[in-house]
């Protein structure tokens, strides 16, 4: 949430304990507020007000030729592990896109490849990318560079630009809670014929589509919920909010459970099983 909060306002030199500058705008103020609803929401497992979705990108210059997480399963490569915090029970929509080159070409297509998408491990589907172009390619490393008689057939231009990573999407019913989306790829072990040549990375791997390398993951979306099955009842932040009493939230039927919040408020001793009623009021 620290990314949603608006910065202090400062004077001349960066200083913000001026006082000219010890004051609160409308507009900060209604930011503040807004983030408050938000974390309200969250903490007590109040249904959104409309779908949201949040995208998750991978840097251009991270390799994934292995394993990249070890929220990720053994014999994966590529891809990303993403803690998510799912605010209700719900659908969910985990949208999948493929790295591109700076003339907007997939790379790694040249090939079929298998992409998995999994929750807390648990396979959802498995997609297959890649390998399905077809007419004449670009040359290598050429694909978009605009020089006279660099593009390939139009089939394989719309499958290269449009179509290759169409479609690589779960709806998923969630129950609310943290959870970890992974995506990745099955590892598939090879190395080419004839002399073997440098690795491509940093600037190279912006202008070349690498057609017969690796496909890698550039981006996981995730949005919702689309279909709200219901309020939040067990997740971590509610069970601390909440005092409750059952099995769900203590472990073992009958057994009064009180949250370290509720040692904080006024009156109410560590020691005491039951915060029991209000103190009395003091009188100044």
């Amino acid at each position: 949430m620290t990314s949603l909060l608006p910065g202090d306002e400062t004077a001349d030199g960066s200083f913000d304990n001026f006082a000219d500058v010890l004051t609160i705008s409308r507009t900060h103020l209604e930011r503040y507020l807004s983030v408050a609803r938000q974390v309200t929401r969250l903490a007590t497992g109040l249904a959104p007000t409309r779908p949201n979705s949040e995208t998750f990108e991978i840097s251009l210059h991270i390799v994934q030729d292995d394993r990249q997480s070890e929220d990720l399963p053994f014999g994966s490569r590529g891809g990303i592990a993403i803690p998510y915090n799912f605010p209700v029970d719900g659908e969910y929509v985990i949208k999948v896109r493929l790295r591109r080159q700076y003339q907007d070409y997939l790379m790694g297509m040249g090939w079929p490849q298998q992409l998995d998408i999994r929750l807390d491990g648990k396979l959802l589907k498995r997609f297959t990318v890649g390998g399905g172009a077809q007419g004449t390619p670009a040359a290598a490393s050429y694909a978009g560079d605009g020089e006279p008689g660099f593009a390939g057939d139009p089939e394989w231009e719309t499958y290269m630009q449009l179509t290759g990573d169409a479609g690589l999407l779960v709806r998923v019913p969630v129950e609310a809670g943290p959870r970890v989306v992974g995506v990745s790829f099955v590892r598939e072990l090879w190395e080419p014929e004839g002399l073997p040549q440098p690795l491509q990375r940093g600037r190279v791997l912006t202008n070349d589509q690498i057609y017969m390398g690796y496909a890698a993951v550039h981006s996981v979306e995730i949005g919702g919920p689309h279909a709200i099955a219901g309020t939040a009842t067990d997740t971590p932040s509610r069970l601390r909010l909440s005092t409750r009493t059952g099995a769900t939230s203590v472990g073992r039927e009958g057994v009064r459970h009180r949250d370290p919040l509720d040692r904080r408020a006024p009156g109410l001793s560590p020691a005491c099983d039951d915060p029991g009623p209000p103190a009395a009021p003091r009188v100044l």
